[in-house]
């Protein structure tokens, strides 16, 4: 009796080649199910042949005294739920060279055999039609696949963040992008776009040089103006300015236990040619013993505009890291007497095509696949605890008191990116409804 979790699809015939009959382009996934079907089918046949009809991966290696790891990757091919997901898990050539020896051992019929081989020789057509190598497929069906989609990004994104830590010499624990939207000291009883400030916080948290000479830029912004007498609006300033004079202008927050590791020279801030202003780290121990947890930040006023148009018509806030960590977040909160403001939309960008997500409309970046969602995490600042820094809620209390903020005014969002591939952005966009 044939086992119904086995994909018995029926004898549908994978395109022989990356054509069809009329000689027209067959697309991947069209070529990909059909020989996902035809694989999974004809393994099911050997299977159903195999005295005792295994099901299990142990059942199946006892019965063909096989590797368990091949067992199992057969039984799991067979029996996904999702096709596409099944078919990354099919063994390399030797091991199904052993795999069909073995059931030909225990008397598996000889056409039930060839029909493997025919599905096979199908597989090896839709790499070199598709992919051109075995890599490249198993990436190709990742992204079409609805089962295990998910961990297989998160995979591919912590092998990168490990090749990316080792390639240039450095890592963190966390990335912490905070932006805090409030009134300014200026404001009214009624809410007004012009009398609003965005204070933004970034955070390095647990950050490693892995190389003793690193240089590593944390800060990067323009700060150009056309005449010592132009007004001085949405230029940033540093929260803490007593601690960013004594860190030569980078603005560093102090805490209780912050800035750790990170010394009053070891950083830096320079003035490019074009007035682009830069913040860096400089070289240090390696590993624990040179290990940095500091955060930085800045207020701009005003940070909304007062007339909001067709062309720009979202407020669009950006997390971008070029750091490799174990962890970006992205945190949100804004004041209840805020001009009014639309739902919060979550996207996330990779760099590597050349354009700043910042200066570019969305529908013109390269996106990526986004394994996290936006939280609301309350009122206040009690949902934004952080296991990898219990300083941090210190700091943003901090902030709060400088800026004369009730932190129980606050509304709160996070999202966590784990192993952000970078150089990437978050973004998240609201509308702006005044």
């Amino acid at each position: 009796m044939a086992l119904l979790a086995r994909g018995n699809t029926g004898s549908q015939t994978p395109p022989a080649s990356g054509t069809d009959t009329s000689g027209q382009p067959v697309s991947f996934e069209a070529m990909a199910a059909a020989v996902a079907a035809e694989v999974r089918t004809a393994l099911g046949k050997v299977l159903d042949c195999i005295p005792g009809t295994p099901s299990r991966p142990l059942d199946l290696a006892e019965a063909l005294s096989i590797d368990m790891n091949l067992a199992w990757k057969i039984c799991n091919l067979v029996g996904a739920s999702d096709p596409f997901a099944g078919l990354q898990k099919l063994p390399g050539d030797s091991a199904m060279q052993i795999f069909l020896k073995a059931s030909a051992q225990v008397g598996v019929e000889p056409p039930a055999l060839a029909r493997v081989e025919a599905a096979l020789a199908s597989y090896q057509r839709l790499t070199a039609d598709h992919a051109g190598s075995r890599v490249v497929l198993d990436s190709l069906l990742g992204h079409i696949a609805s089962a295990g989609a998910t961990r297989a990004e998160l995979t591919a994104r912590r092998n990168a963040f490990r090749a990316m830590s080792s390639l240039v010499g450095v890592q963190a624990e966390a990335h912490v992008v905070t932006y805090l939207f409030s009134p300014s000291a200026d404001a009214g009883p009624s809410p007004n776009p012009l009398h609003t400030r965005a204070s933004i916080i970034r955070g390095h948290i647990g950050l490693r040089r892995l190389r003793t000479d690193l240089s590593w830029i944390i800060g990067f912004g323009r700060r150009v103006k056309d005449s010592e007498s132009q007004s001085s609006a949405n230029e940033s300033r540093p929260i803490d300015p007593e601690t960013a004079a004594r860190y030569g202008g980078v603005p560093v927050l102090a805490g209780r236990r912050t800035p750790r590791g990170c010394h009053e020279g070891l950083v830096s801030r320079s003035v490019l040619s074009d007035g682009a202003v830069v913040d860096r780290v400089h070289g240090g121990p390696v590993g624990r013993q040179g290990e940095m947890t500091f955060f930085m930040g800045e207020t701009i006023a005003p940070a909304l505009p007062g007339v909001v148009d067709d062309r720009h018509p979202y407020l669009r806030l950006m997390a971008s890291t070029h750091t490799p960590s174990e962890s970006l977040v992205f945190d949100l909160l804004f004041h209840r007497q805020l001009p009014p403001l639309g739902p919060l939309e979550l996207s996330l960008f990779t760099m590597l095509g050349g354009l700043n997500a910042t200066n570019t409309d969305p529908q013109d970046c390269i996106s990526l696949t986004m394994c996290e969602s936006l939280e609301q995490r309350g009122q206040g600042l009690a949902g934004l605890r952080l296991e990898e820094s219990p300083d941090y809620i210190e700091i943003l209390e901090g902030v709060c008191k400088r800026l004369n903020i009730n932190p129980a005014d606050l509304e709160t969002w996070r999202v966590r990116i784990k192993h952000p591939p970078v150089p990437c952005s978050a973004m998240v966009q609201r509308r702006m409804l005044w």
